[in-house]
C-alpha cells in the first residue's frame, strides 16, 4: 500500500472522565497501521538494497514495527498522561436543524461558478429548438438545487434543499438507542504466517515514531522511521551465498530418491565439516 510517511491508519477515541489533560473527556491514540507489525517498501538505490527484489526493483522490504501513539512519554508536558485530544468544542447546531451537525462551507466562489455554468449551458444550446427539454433541466436545478451562495448552512436550513445534508452515522451518534454490535469490527485478522507459512519478515527492520506536528502536543516531531543499523556486508554475504546456492539444492531435492533423502536426514554436519551418522558414536562414520 502506498501512503505518504506521515499518514495515519488507524486512530482510537476513547470516552475517559473530564479533567484539564481531556476538558471534553475525549481521548485519541493512532498509530501508523492497523497491525503490530507490517511490511513497508522504502524506495531506495539498487545498489544499496540487501534483499533480492530491492535489487532487482528498488523497493527494499522492511520489517515495521508498529505502536499507539502518544505515548505516557511522548509529551514533557503530559507525563504520565498517554493519547492527546482534537476535539476542543462540541459542534454547534444552527436553528431549525435538530440534531444535524453544522456542515462546513462550501469553496469560496461555489455559487458564482455555478452561475458561469448555468450561463454557458445556455450560450451554447438555446439556438437549439431540439434541446428546449434540456435548458430547461438544467433551469429547473439551478433555482431548486443549486447554492445560492457560498454558506452550507444557508443551504441546510432552507427547507427545500435541507433533504440533501446526509450526515454519516447520525442516528449512531445522536440516538442513545441504537447499539452497534463489536462482532464484527472486533474480529482481528491472522498474522501473516496464518495465510502463507512460507513468509518471512525482512532483515532490515524500523519502528513508526510519533511524526505527526501539533504545535499543542508535538511541536517538534521526531523523524517517522528510525531504522535499525544492520551489518550490511553480513546480510549482502549472506543473501549471495542463498543465491549461489539455492539451484543446486533445488535441482539435488528434485532428482534425489526416498532412500538417499532419508540418509541425508539422518546426518548433521558438526562445527568441524565432518559427516555425523546419528545412528553410530563414530563420528567420522
Amino acid at each position: 500500500m502506498h501512503k505518504e510517511i506521515h499518514t495515519q491508519h488507524q486512530w482510537r477515541f476513547f470516552a475517559v472522565p473530564v479533567d484539564p489533560m481531556f476538558p471534553l473527556g475525549c481521548k485519541t491514540t493512532f498509530r501508523a497501521y492497523s497491525a503490530d507489525q507490517v511490511v513497508e517498501f522504502v524506495k531506495k538505490p539498487k545498489g544499496q538494497c540487501l534483499s533480492k527484489v530491492g535489487r532487482y526493483t528498488g523497493l527494499e522490504p522492511v520489517t515495521l514495527f508498529v505502536r499507539w501513539y502518544p505515548t505516557a512519554l511522548c509529551d514533557p508536558n503530559r507525563v504520565g498522561v498517554e493519547g492527546l485530544y482534537i476535539l476542543e468544542k462540541l459542534p454547534s447546531c444552527p436553528v431549525g436543524m435538530g440534531t444535524f451537525i453544522e456542515p462546513c462551507d462550501f469553496d469560496v466562489g461555489s455559487s458564482d461558478y455555478i452561475k458561469k455554468c448555468i450561463i454557458e449551458v445556455h450560450r451554447q444550446w438555446q439556438a437549439f429548438d431540439t434541446h428546449a427539454t434540456i435548458l430547461n433541466d438544467w433551469n429547473v436545478w439551478a433555482d431548486t438545487h443549486a447554492p445560492k451562495s457560498d454558506s452550507a448552512v444557508e443551504y441546510v436550513t432552507n427547507s427545500r434543499t435541507r433533504k440533501f445534508y446526509n450526515m454519516p452515522m447520525r442516528i449512531v451518534l445522536f440516538n442513545p438507542t441504537v447499539y452497534m454490535s463489536p462482532d464484527n469490527w472486533l474480529n482481528k485478522l491472522g498474522g501473516y504466517s496464518d495465510y502463507d507459512p512460507n513468509f518471512k519478515w525482512p532483515e532490515a527492520i524500523a519502528i513508526a515514531m510519533n511524526s505527526v506536528a501539533s504545535d499543542r502536543f508535538n511541536p517538534h516531531p521526531p523523524e517517522a522511521r528510525v531504522y535499525s543499523a544492520l551489518d550490511e556486508q553480513i546480510v549482502l554475504k549472506k543473501q549471495n551465498f542463498c543465491d549461489a546456492t539455492v539451484l543446486y539444492y533445488d535441482g539435488r531435492l528434485k532428482t534425489a530418491t526416498a532412500k538417499l533423502l532419508k540418509e541425508m536426514l539422518r546426518r548433521r554436519v558438526g562445527y568441524s565439516g565432518e559427516c555425523r551418522n546419528l545412528l553410530r558414536l563414530d563420528p567420522r562414520s
